[in-house]
């Protein structure tokens, strides 16, 4: 019974706050078979009952309960884990299943997403391939010191770090630096003066001793990026002190046509990194792959739709829903998306099993 073994490790860390004197299922038994339903694309409690019934015969192996919880059961169980440690299985299953496979140097990719239907905000991280973490947030105000609590949770160990100008903070980046990470982030208007000197320099001839253009042209839209580096003795200055780490300025500089309409942006952007432009540039466009995987969570998982208000719910679900999104994304034994796996999962309980003995016995 190696799958309960191992499952039942993960979700120890969960504490069990219901009265043992009525206890008919146990805990890592429902929270095993409530992850098998996320992988099949379920979005409700009711419809998990549904699946289980058709599926019971192969799933009742790997569980110690002799009968289906019905989708109340589900719902109280559920909205009565405490997040933060359900959080805690999702970085052990990560370290333990996907994190070896982590190239070097890899960056983490940092956004807020809002959840419409329960009007929650969640930030998370995700490292181009699955999510690493996620703390809530009660308004999009409170999305800075979430950041913070967001990276103190996360190993940035030789990892760069990407994030909007809304973390544009001391405090952040010296966060990043403390943990031996490296950071490539936005600077805006509201900065003050670190906008403003970083844009005077630019204006100043030989500030630039490195440069590098991208050029696209897809359906009608044609779009030129020149990322700009500034000379180092340029950042080594007083302008800039107080800001830990940083080693490298640079712009971007962006021209977009479409219909004859033609609009021109500049974004500055301070790292810690001592890279050259063509690296640079990279690092801003990679950064929004984290755009895909919200939309993932809203048009596959239809996080959106979502209605589970009661206790913490909303989150908990989150959480699910990233736990199986990166399960799904790894296994590569089936060849297709994200929706295309969980179909698969639905119809053939071999593949399902594949499914499950990827993360469980990993």
């Amino acid at each position: 019974m190696i799958i309960r073994e191992q499952y039942e490790v993960y979700f120890s860390l969960i504490p069990d706050v219901r009265n043992r004197h009525y206890l008919t299922y146990k805990l890592n038994d429902v929270l095993f078979l409530f992850m098998s339903g996320m992988l099949c694309g379920l979005r409700d409690f009711d419809e998990m009952e549904d699946f289980l019934e058709e599926r019971w015969e192969t799933l009742r192996k790997h569980v110690e309960c002799e009968k289906i919880p019905c989708g109340m059961t589900f719902s109280n169980i559920i909205s009565a884990i405490d997040p933060e440690r359900l959080q805690l299985c999702l970085h052990g299953i990560y370290g333990n299943v996907f994190e070896k496979k982590m190239p070097e140097n890899s960056q983490i990719r940092i956004d807020g997403k809002a959840i419409r239907g329960v009007d929650i905000h969640i930030v998370t991280a995700y490292d181009g391939r699955v999510s690493l973490g996620q703390v809530v947030v009660d308004e999009k105000t409170n999305e800075i010191p979430a950041v913070r609590e967001l990276l103190d949770m996360l190993d940035l160990r030789d990892k760069v770090v990407t994030f909007d100008a809304m973390h544009c903070q001391k405090e952040t980046l010296e966060k990043i630096i403390e943990k031996k990470g490296d950071y490539v982030v936005q600077v805006k208007k509201n900065q003050g003066s670190l906008y403003d000197d970083i844009e005077g320099l630019f204006r100043l001839n030989g500030a630039v001793f490195d440069e590098f253009m991208t050029q696209e042209k897809e359906h009608g839209r044609y779009e030129r990026r020149i990322c700009q580096v500034l000379r180092p003795e340029m950042v080594d200055n007083a302008y800039f002190e107080g800001w830990l780490g940083l080693k490298t300025i640079f712009a971007v500089h962006r021209k977009f046509e479409k219909n004859g309409v033609i609009s021109r942006e500049t974004s500055y952007y301070i790292s810690s990194l001592e890279t050259m432009a063509e690296k640079l540039l990279g690092y801003t466009r990679e950064h929004w792959k984290i755009e895909s995987f919200h939309w993932i969570l809203d048009m596959v998982f239809r996080e959106d739709e979502s209605r589970a208000r009661a206790d913490n719910s909303a989150e908990i679900l989150n959480i699910f829903r990233q736990m199986a999104f990166n399960i799904l994304k790894c296994e590569t034994s089936f060849k297709g998306g994200i929706s295309d796996k969980q179909f698969n999962c639905l119809l053939d309980e071999r593949y399902l099993d594949i499914v499950v003995r990827a993360w469980i016995c990993s």
